[in-house]
């Protein structure tokens, strides 16, 4: 920017009296202390010449003034930098007293000051703090604002057309001249105007300043028209540069908003950037409640600590009640009527309440408390209301997550706490869900699975799981189907239940599976089963006990008889010796019977199972050695005693001892082991597990299901009640006795007993 100093002095050599006066043009005033009281030219030819010279001054003073503010650079420079610097630039080549520049707001509502020179700091503060109200104030700057001329008052103190205002703001300023206000126009519209005004009273240095001629009023249309340019593009660039700012501000704001999930969090980082964006210093989130009739401070900044979370006001309050019906900003002096009880720090401060709307409705209002009654731009309440919108959709967002969020809980505790395994697959075979029972199952750890492919997963020993699922997906058609999972550690009867998975297209978009262990299950309908057979078997074992024992007892009686008394020969004796035995082994078949069919005495005492272990393999060596089978033993010496009848589990060793003798080879091998192992059924609790296996042939694949069955036997001789009778003793002690075995290389019966 350049200001050119224009001084109407330097042209004086031109026509200078003997006195030294400079010649005055009409309306001219010089602002130097020169005095305009030079004598009048007697020569008609001067007086021409002073007459050229005054005009000449005139146009030249015009056209330095518009030369000075045309260049005005916009960049670093501030509209109230501009306004003074034209005001001033007028004054100077002018010649006025003081001056003014009073523009618009955005909707014509009230005129505000925002540039003086040559007034007195009070008159300054005065007029800058109390803008110009168009409903209230019936005044010259009102009436010229108005307008689209000038407005002309040559005396502002005692006209007809004055008004109380009028005559108001003359004593606030300490009265007034002459005052000429021209309008400030762009593209046809007044947005404000620049006044300017003579000495109030005649001024001995300058006698004449105290009038406004017309050359004054057209020097200052012209000027003003050009300034009005100057003034406008100011305007706009101050604005533009203002809204860049908020923009920038919002953004920025906006940005961090959206990183927040947590509904509390965010309600106080929408107050604290509203109050970054607009420059208050205190504010209040409210809550609206949800019938209207009340809100709750959810958020404040800047307040007394006893304005606390929860703290609730009426909404019967009118601003309130208008902001929540017809969902628009208000702004009102404080204390508000609403506000008594919760006071702000700054009673004469400015409140701007902005509805925040979600749910189809104002379901919050921030309020944003301007210091020192300022109020705020056009442009900041335009952004104010972009944050309040996009404030709404972001709470409207985190809440609704929220809600997703606590559904999901429920539905992950859900999924978590089922019983069955679980396992979703999307139409491509990748794990979309898998709950912990699944994973406990088939013992699955590691990292997340989700998006793995189940193929990977459902390898090896759990393969079954991935084909049932290609199947379902290859076929589209439901599945059930009961699978024997060996785990390791024992034994598992799993049923799959495999399900398509539509859309509303009805096309496949994925399969879920319900993996059930119903091996408890399984283990309790044979036993039923079992029941069913033990109380037939007691019931007719007592009949039978009752109607064979004694007519066996005289067979065998008359057979002994006969024996002695009679001679026999060779062969008859040892005919009568095989009756014998078949009436023995009949004896201890009715014996056996009625053994199972009996409730079983326990005598229950702290057993040492690797002790039963080894005076059990003691008691049957000659078995062992007959056919030269190696015993291997693999006792864990810290194995606990347990609660048991140690002759009971004494008989079941001897009698799983005595099998795996028999399904031996000659000069096989038995293993006997023992340890402490975790149930895999109820989690953390220990048993003690006790394995016999010998290397025989096995049992074969149809057999498992019937080998604890009564009278089942592949044997040539036995009754088929030694593994009935060894699983009711396990029961009763309520343990479980189950076979594992691989054709072709033999069987192992595994015990297992609570500590």
């Amino acid at each position: 920017m350049y200001i050119i100093d224009f001084n109407p002095f330097q042209y004086e050599g031109l026509s200078q009296t003997d006195e030294g006066d400079a010649p005055v043009s009409d309306g001219f005033a010089f602002p130097y202390g020169r005095s305009n009281g030079a004598r009048k030219a007697s020569d008609p030819v001067e007086t021409m010449n002073n007459e050229l010279l005054s005009e000449l001054v005139e146009r030249t003073k015009l056209i330095a003034s518009l030369n000075n503010i045309s260049p005005l650079p916009l960049e670093g420079m501030t509209l109230d930098k501009v306004l003074s610097t034209i005001l001033n630039n007028m004054l100077h080549c002018f010649g006025y007293y003081r001056g003014i520049v009073y523009l618009w707001d955005k909707k014509k509502e009230n005129l505000a000051c925002h540039a003086t020179a040559g007034m007195s700091p009070d008159s300054e503060r005065i007029v800058r703090s109390r803008p110009l109200s168009a409903r209230r104030h019936d005044c010259i700057e009102i009436r010229a604002a108005r307008t689209s001329t000038y407005t002309f008052t040559e005396d502002p103190t005692n006209g007809t057309e004055l008004t109380d205002v009028d005559r108001k703001i003359s004593e606030q300023h300490g009265g007034r001249g002459s005052v000429l206000y021209v309008p400030l126009r762009s593209k046809g519209e007044t947005f404000g105007i620049m006044g300017v005004e003579r000495f109030p009273t005649p001024n001995r240095e300058c006698p004449e300043q105290f009038q406004i001629t017309e050359k004054d009023i057209k020097s200052l249309m012209l000027f003003t028209n050009h300034a009005s340019i100057a003034i406008e593009n100011a305007r706009l660039h101050e604005q533009n540069q203002r809204k860049i700012d908020y923009l920038y501000k919002l953004q920025s704001v906006y940005q961090e908003l959206n990183t927040l999930m947590d509904l509390r969090r965010l309600t106080e980082r929408v107050l604290e950037g509203g109050l970054c964006i607009s420059g208050a210093e205190t504010g209040i989130f409210w809550d609206v409640h949800e019938d209207g009739c009340e809100v709750l401070v959810d958020a404040a900044c800047g307040y007394p600590q006893w304005v606390r979370r929860g703290m609730g006001v009426s909404c019967k309050n009118d601003d309130f009640q208008y902001i929540i019906r017809q969902k628009e900003a208000v702004a009102f002096r404080q204390p508000a009527p609403f506000l008594r009880e919760i006071p702000c720090l700054r009673p004469g401060a400015t409140s701007i309440l902005l509805p925040i709307e979600f749910d189809d409705r104002v379901a919050a209002i921030l309020q944003l408390d301007l210091p020192d009654g300022s109020g705020m731009d056009d442009t900041a309440t335009e952004v104010l209301k972009i944050y309040s919108s996009q404030a709404g959709k972001l709470l409207e967002n985190v809440k609704l997550y929220n809600q997703l969020l606590v559904e999901k809980r429920f539905t992950d505790n859900v999924r978590n706490s089922l019983g069955i395994g679980l396992l979703i697959t999307d139409k491509y075979g990748n794990i979309r869900s898998i709950n912990p029972k699944t994973r406990d199952v088939f013992n699955i750890n590691g990292a997340d699975l989700v998006r793995k492919n189940m193929v990977s997963v459902f390898k090896g020993k759990r393969r079954f799981v991935s084909d049932i699922v290609q199947d379902v997906m290859s076929t589209k058609t439901d599945m059930e189907r009961e699978v024997v999972y060996e785990t390791g550690v024992g034994t598992l009867i799993l049923k799959l239940s495999a399900f398509v998975v539509h859309d509303e297209a009805r096309s496949l978009v994925g399969v879920t599976t319900f993996i059930q262990d119903i091996t408890e299950k399984k283990k309790l309908a044979d036993s039923l089963n079992r029941m069913e057979k033990m109380a037939a078997m007691g019931t007719m074992a007592a009949g039978v006990a009752h109607e064979l024992r004694n007519p066996l007892s005289g067979i065998y009686a008359a057979v002994q008889t006969l024996s002695k008394e009679l001679i026999l020969t060779d062969d008859q004796r040892e005919e009568i010796n095989d009756v014998l035995s078949e009436v023995d082994r009949m004896e201890i078949l009715i014996r056996e019977i009625l053994q199972i069919s009996r409730p079983v005495n326990l005598r229950i005492s702290r057993t040492d199972i690797n002790g039963l272990l080894r005076s059990s393999i003691v008691g049957l060596r000659e078995s062992f050695q007959e056919k030269k089978i190696k015993v291997v033993e693999h006792l864990d010496p810290l194995l606990p005693l347990v609660q048991a009848d140690g002759d009971l589990l004494r008989h079941v060793f001897q009698n799983l001892l005595l099998n795996a003798v028999d399904a031996d080879p000659e000069e096989g091998v038995v293993e006997v082991d023992t340890r402490c192992v975790s149930s895999y059924i109820h989690t953390g609790e220990r048993l003690v597990e006790i394995q016999i296996s010998d290397n025989g042939s096995g049992v074969a694949e149809e057999n498992l299901s019937k080998i604890f069955d009564p009278f089942f036997t592949t044997k040539n001789h036995g009754t088929g009640l030694g593994l009935t009778i060894c699983q009711k003793i396990i029961q009763e002690h309520d343990g479980e006795i189950y076979v594992t075995q691989l054709p072709g290389q033999g069987s192992s019966f595994t015990v297992r007993l609570k500590l």
